[in-house]
């Protein structure tokens, strides 16, 4: 004769969850912090926008307009970017091992 044994389920049932209640001063506090991180981030992200736009002008035209998107007058294209990278006298700088600023000067690079 066997006897069934009877286990007890091996995972509880869940416990009901109550809402996390937060004081109306600390709800304040976060949406003035998202707030000013809002602000700083848009303060970070235009002056990079503002490169972006104007690397596509042709030289004299940033002067002209700067604000301006680029039209088919002002549009350089991708020649403002060969002109660069064409114009390097030397290789990156991280491309050598005596190039790094942090190198000692009396090092064996000459």
């Amino acid at each position: 004769m066997s006897t069934a044994v009877r286990l007890k389920s091996p995972v509880p049932p869940p416990l009901p969850v109550k809402p996390v209640r937060r004081s109306r001063r600390r709800q304040q506090g976060q949406k003035m912090l998202v707030g000013l991180l809002a602000v700083l981030a848009f303060v970070w992200v235009i002056p990079l926008a503002f490169i972006l736009i104007n690397s596509f002008k042709g030289k004299f035209y940033i002067s002209d307009s700067p604000f301006a998107l680029p039209t088919t007058g002002t549009f350089a294209g991708l020649d403002n970017y060969a002109t660069g990278l064409a114009s390097r006298a030397s290789p990156a700088p991280w491309a050598g091992r005596c190039s790094s600023p942090w190198a000692p000067s009396s090092s064996s690079c000459s």
